[in-house]
C-alpha cells in the first residue's frame, strides 16, 4: 500500500511539473505575443496597450488559479482513493 501511495505521489508530482512547464511555456508565448502587440499598438495608442496588458495578466491569473484548483482536486481525489 505504501509503495502504491509513493508511486501515485510521484505521478502527481510529475503531472504538476509538466503543468508548471506548460504554464511557463504559455506565459512565454503570451509575453512574446504581448511584445509584438505592443510594437504594433504603440503607433495607435498607449491607452490600448495598457488595457490589453491588464486583460492578458487577468487571463493568465485566472488560468493559473483554475489549474491550481484542478491539481488540488486531483490530489484530494487520489488521496481519498488511496485511503479507501
Amino acid at each position: 500500500m505504501i509503495i502504491i501511495s509513493i508511486i501515485i505521489i510521484v505521478i502527481i508530482i510529475i503531472i504538476i511539473i509538466i503543468i508548471i512547464i506548460i504554464i511557463i511555456i504559455i506565459i512565454i508565448i503570451i509575453i512574446i505575443i504581448i511584445i509584438i502587440i505592443i510594437i504594433i499598438i504603440i503607433i495607435i495608442s498607449i491607452i490600448i496597450i495598457i488595457i490589453i496588458i491588464i486583460m492578458i495578466i487577468i487571463i493568465i491569473i485566472i488560468i493559473i488559479i483554475i489549474i491550481i484548483i484542478i491539481i488540488i482536486i486531483i490530489i484530494i481525489i487520489i488521496t481519498i482513493i488511496i485511503n479507501l
